[in-house]
């Protein structure tokens, strides 16, 4: 049996996930270097709120 923490988590991680995606998909017509230095940006802050959130 699967307990809510894994549940959670996971979810949790594919949100993220997806959000991800999302952003890459939003700069995908931008500006070359603004769109890179942007991604690495949120990319990064977006993982540490996704990894404080499921610990």
């Amino acid at each position: 049996m699967v307990d809510e923490k894994t549940v959670f988590s996971t979810g949790i991680k594919e949100v993220c996930e997806k959000e991800a995606d999302a952003i890459m998909r939003a700069f995908h017509n931008a500006d070359k270097a603004y769109r890179d230095q942007y991604i690495i940006l949120t990319l990064a802050v977006g993982s540490l709120e996704c990894s404080s959130v499921s610990r």
